[in-house]
Formats: structure tokens, C-alpha cells, sequence
């Protein structure tokens, strides 16, 4: 007797489960085919503010934070004037010609490559910066702030970045002389 009730709560628990499991696979499937409302999502950033912080990201790459020299490759971006997309590259590369550093040279083209969202999380931080060290600026001037040449806040999140990516950079080409 205990056999039998013992294997009929077996069949009912089995029961339970492949009910349960169908039921799910069931909602999957309506959550997959039902219509959704297209929404249109707000860009990240506009592509001239994309372009100019990716202007902006080189001159902080380029400049020498430790000692506190200011020499971008893009001057021009502080004055509203952005440089033709195709002459970028050559200025960068033009840039670069008679100096030794070949990894600040790659680090700086990479950055001119990188997608929106990795753009706007740099952007992100130097407007974060740039709020926590003036906290009494109205927000419409923490942006102004942000993008000024030489804002403390924004070269520090740009020596960061050049710190920590010249470090894995140097740690993967010694990985690959080994």
C-alpha cells in the first residue's frame, strides 16, 4: 500500500513538473511572437558631440598630465572648427612621425575608433568630474566645464585611461615576445 501512494505522489510531482515546464515554454514562446511597440530610443550622444569628444579624448591622450603640458593634436575643436573626417588619420599619423612611442601612437588610433557607448562613458565621467569638483555650477555650465582644453577632471579621466591602456598594451607585447 505504501508502494502505491508513494508512486502515485511520484506521477502527480512528475505531473506538476511537465505542466510547469509547458506552461513556461508557453510564455516564451507568446513573449517572442507577441507584437511590440517600436520605440524610438534616444541616441547616446549627437554625432557632432561624438565627434568632438572623440577630438577632445586625443588632445588629452597626446598632452603630457604628469607635468602639465597642454598640446593637443586638434586645437581647432575649442574654437567650433572640426576637422574633415579624412584628415584625421593624417593628422594623427602626421602627429606621431618623428616620435618614439609607438604605444601612446596605437592607443591614440584606437580611441578614434571606438563605438558611441564607449565614447559616452568617457563623457560620462568627465562631466561626473567636472559636477563633483564644482558642485555650485548650474548644470547647463557642468558640460561647458567638461569640455573646456585642459579641465583638470576630464585629463584625469583621460590619464586613466591612457595609464591602464599603455599597461596592458606593454604587458601584451612583452605576452607576445615570450
Amino acid at each position: 500500500m505504501a508502494q502505491k501512494s508513494n508512486s502515485k505522489r511520484r506521477d502527480k510531482t512528475a505531473l506538476k513538473r511537465k505542466q510547469k515546464k509547458a506552461a513556461l515554454a508557453k510564455r516564451a514562446i507568446a513573449k517572442k511572437t507577441k507584437s511590440r511597440r517600436v520605440r524610438k530610443s534616444k541616441p547616446l550622444m549627437l554625432p557632432e558631440e561624438y565627434v568632438f569628444w572623440v577630438m577632445h579624448g586625443c588632445n588629452f591622450l597626446v598632452s603630457d598630465y604628469d607635468n602639465g603640458v597642454w598640446n593637443p593634436i586638434f586645437p581647432e575643436i575649442y574654437e567650433g572648427v572640426t576637422p574633415q573626417a579624412e584628415k584625421v588619420a593624417e593628422r594623427i599619423l602626421d602627429w606621431f612621425k618623428d616620435k618614439e612611442d609607438k604605444t601612446l601612437e596605437q592607443l591614440v588610433i584606437g580611441w578614434t575608433a571606438q563605438e558611441v557607448k564607449v565614447i559616452h562613458i568617457y563623457y560620462l565621467g568627465s562631466i561626473k568630474g567636472a559636477r563633483d569638483a564644482n558642485p555650485n555650477l548650474p548644470p547647463g555650465e557642468v558640460l561647458d566645464e567638461a569640455r573646456k582644453p585642459m579641465c583638470s577632471t576630464t585629463w584625469e579621466v583621460f590619464n586613466m585611461l591612457k595609464t591602464d591602456m599603455s599597461a596592458r598594451m606593454k604587458a601584451r607585447e612583452k605576452n607576445d615576445g615570450d
